[in-house]
């Protein structure tokens, strides 16, 4: 991400980058922000409360997420619950979920260029921008509520114990 934030930048997008979350990587990319020349357009908040998570994607522009391993994780389904665009990569596990060019914007992995090249145009277009919030309020409508999937999760493993005892009993 701080690598796309300075291929944008170069390019003469006016963004900047909040980071929330803490890490032993922090010392790490803050000295990586300083050598790209985009300290100033990184702030690093450190670890937040989930509440203050949730202020930041309803005031924020666009949500970026870029993991290693997986980009299927809460924080983008609250990005879609906020209306926010996505810029991120091509990642298998979020097929579903983020479709270029609909609600997100998406670079090959690995490509860095790409990837800021995506940010800066979501930057640039506002029209664009909007769709894509528009598709992703539309996208959040068909997630299941918090109380919702408490009740599938909770039928599930219901249903798992019952078979074990089942299991157990007939033995």
């Amino acid at each position: 991400m701080l690598h796309a934030l300075a291929v944008c930048r170069a390019g003469g997008c006016d963004c900047q980058l909040l980071v929330a979350g803490d890490g032993a990587e922090r010392h790490g990319l803050q000295t990586l922000a300083h050598r790209l020349g985009i300290a100033g357009d990184v702030v690093f908040l450190g670890a937040l409360a989930h509440d203050d998570i949730w202020a930041l994607m309803n005031v924020a522009d666009i949500f970026m997420i870029t993991n290693d391993v997986t980009n299927r994780c809460n924080p983008l389904y609250e990005a879609a619950w906020a209306g926010l665009p996505v810029v991120s990569v091509f990642d298998p596990s979020t097929a579903d979920l983020l479709r270029d060019g609909r609600n997100a914007l998406l670079a090959p992995k690995g490509d860095i260029q790409a990837l800021g090249a995506k940010l800066a145009e979501l930057c640039r277009n506002e029209s664009l921008a909007g769709r894509m919030r528009k598709a992703q309020r539309e996208l959040a409508a068909s997630f299941w509520t918090w109380e919702e999937r408490m009740s599938v999760e909770t039928q599930e493993i219901e249903a798992v114990v019952a078979r074990l005892k089942a299991d157990n009993t007939s033995e």
